[in-house]
């Protein structure tokens, strides 16, 4: 996610990266290359060696918005996790 919280990046193994938009409560999509993705998102290492994508910014409101990827128990799929910390 952008520092702004009005743009992000989808991003998966097998799929087209695409650019996300926010706009009020919808979001809109572009598939962009893998050069315009440069440097717009982390990889993190969790504890047993698994690498997943991670990112983090604090938005205008002075909340903070986390973005990981997991994936599913059933291994069928890795999902997107958003968290927006406020309030504190």
């Amino acid at each position: 996610m952008h520092p702004s919280g009005e743009w992000g990046v989808e991003w998966g193994y097998s799929n087209p990266i695409k650019k996300f938009t926010v706009s009020g409560d919808s979001l809109s999509y572009e598939e962009i290359t893998l050069a315009e993705a440069d440097g717009l998102m982390r990889l993190c290492v969790d504890e047993k060696g698994n690498i997943f994508a991670c990112d983090a910014c604090v938005l205008e409101d002075g909340s903070i918005l986390a973005l990981m990827t997991d994936e599913r128990q059933d291994a069928s799929a890795d999902e997107v996790i958003a968290f927006r910390l406020s309030g504190f």
